[in-house]
């Protein structure tokens, strides 16, 4: 479960949260568990998740492969809550009931190497709004 995060050899670039959303809340797993669902009153596990992704070379990104956990309707919601822990964090998030169909990559050179980091997020209705990030 994410209580368990710690860093060992570095940090996380990008995050993939699954499960049963809503715009407050995720379940996770079957949900027979203590734990099994992340909300935005976690604030604990936010920190955590804050910590794993303090990144000084990528901008971090967060996939919330989760129903309306970015609904606006809801000033509060899942993916707006995630997104102002940090700044640098991007959240794609749905704001209603979809699934992910596929994934547009950008590259950024960093060294010798180019790195892939997402672009865009396509779920199967072309309407959904996905990102969040904090605006400062």
């Amino acid at each position: 479960m994410m209580t368990k995060v710690k860093k060992k050899s570095g940090f996380a670039s990008l995050l993939v949260i699954g499960g049963h959303g809503s715009p407050t809340s995720i379940q996770l797993g079957n949900g027979y568990f203590e734990g099994a669902k992340l909300d935005t009153g976690d604030e604990d596990i936010l920190e955590k998740i804050k910590f794993a992704m303090t990144s000084s070379f990528m901008k971090p990104q967060i996939i919330m492969e989760s129903c309306s956990t970015g609904n606006k309707q809801t000033t509060d919601n899942m993916a707006k809550t995630t997104s102002d822990y940090n700044d640098r964090i991007q959240v794609f998030a749905p704001d209603q009931p979809t699934s992910i169909i596929n994934l547009e990559f950008d590259y950024v050179q960093r060294g010798p190497r180019k790195l892939p980091i997402i672009k865009r997020v396509i779920y199967a209705d072309e309407n959904i709004e996905t990102q969040y990030q904090k605006v400062s």
